[in-house]
């Protein structure tokens, strides 16, 4: 038990520090709750991308070099040493390899307590359609039920997701924050959109995201096909790599969509902020999200957005009234978003506003740290 006026240990668990939202939001996170609580960060596996700039802003991070995503077991016993070295108030779960670790992790004398992130709506598309999977569904969230001395949520549709899926309740939503960054100033716009394949006097749109089903490529990829007449000559940049790299490939063919379209694999943070700050509109096409932080991150720098309202969206977006909105898998309503914000601009200049307020209002930084440093300090006591 922390003692009064110290404060909490709190070791974040994440199955690995690669370019994925989870680990991103950690990255932007840590370094703020550093300045109210003691915190380190655990990456199980490869990739650790992220782990070196952690360590820069003063975030000890540790590595277990795990062989494989399930080797939960030698997880919980490299962590129990972690725990017994650092002596941790709070081990903080996210992601489900990271909840399996966490929750086998010996807790002697009920020390440290335990507390599960969900970042995702993870059950209402891992359909538990099998005896299998229904064993593997219930077995999780018994296992959570049994460990873990409290959860959150990232969103309301995560918590009402989790809490229906695993019956472990209440979870209550923390979201995301926002993570001030200096828009760049090193590279005229134009050669930032010349170096991502942009031709000169097109309207770019900018998809960032894992080529997954969830994030609707090909639907964008449709709704662009509908937009070749416009006069505004639309052009998607695509960033990003994932299972479906040679689906979306094939799909930009087929369209005949290589001359308006760009794909570019993962990129750094860095250099993503310097594109979508050089693109004329974000494009999240998204059926569903856990949270949305691609959306956030363009309502906080200012970006005109074009998103669907799937999953989290709807909140983040203030049911869709801070940008223009489609119906999450609707091709038309997506094309017709697109057309909008070319054809608007006094309404893409009112949305982009409107945006900027609510990160101010609901997604700050110092806010959401204020949050967590909170709810640890009455975690550990």
């Amino acid at each position: 038990m922390t003692t009064r006026g110290a404060r909490p240990r709190v070791l974040h668990v994440i199955e690995t520090l690669g370019r994925g939202g989870a680990e991103q939001a950690l990255v932007n996170l840590l370094p703020a709750l550093r300045e109210r609580v003691d915190v380190h960060a655990c990456a199980m596996r490869e990739p650790y991308s992220h782990a070196e700039s952690l360590e820069r802003a003063g975030v000890p991070v540790h590595l277990l070099d795990l062989s494989y995503e399930l080797d939960v077991v030698r997880g919980a016993a490299r962590l129990a040493a972690l725990t017994r070295r650092h002596r941790y108030d709070v081990l903080h779960a996210h992601l489900f390899a990271a909840e399996l670790a966490v929750a086998l992790t010996p807790t002697p004398r009920g020390r440290p307590k335990k507390l599960v992130t969900f970042h995702n709506v993870g059950y209402d598309y891992w359909v538990a359609d099998t005896a299998r999977k229904r064993l593997r569904r219930a077995a999780h969230g018994a296992i959570l039920r049994a460990t873990m001395s409290a959860a959150t949520s990232v969103s309301r549709a995560g918590a009402d997701s989790y809490e229906r899926h695993t019956g472990l309740r209440p979870i209550e939503v923390i979201p995301l924050p926002f993570t001030p960054v200096a828009r760049p100033a090193a590279r005229p716009r134009e050669l930032v959109r010349e170096a991502f394949g942009v031709p000169p006097g097109r309207f770019a749109f900018v998809l960032a995201g894992r080529t997954t089903e969830e994030k609707g490529h090909a639907l964008a990829l449709e709704a662009l096909s509908r937009l070749r007449d416009h006069p505004a000559r639309p052009f998607l940049c695509l960033v990003g790599t994932g299972p479906l790299d040679a689906e979306i490939e094939a799909r930009r063919r087929a369209l005949g969509l290589r001359g308006d379209t760009s794909f570019h694999g993962s990129q750094p943070h860095d250099a993503l902020v310097e594109l979508f700050v050089s693109a004329d509109a974000m494009l999240v096409a998204s059926v569903r999200e856990g949270f949305g932080l691609v959306a956030l991150e363009a309502m906080g720098l200012g970006v005109p957005l074009v998103s669907t309202t799937g999953g989290s969206l709807a909140e983040v977006l203030d049911g869709g009234r801070v940008a223009f909105a489609a119906t999450p898998g609707d091709v038309d309503s997506l094309a017709g978003a697109m057309r909008r914000m070319m054809d608007e601009p006094r309404e893409r200049e009112r949305l982009r506003q409107l945006a900027r307020r609510r990160v101010d209002e609901v997604y700050s930084l110092e806010r959401i740290a204020d949050t967590w440093a909170s709810r640890y300090e009455a975690l550990a006591r």
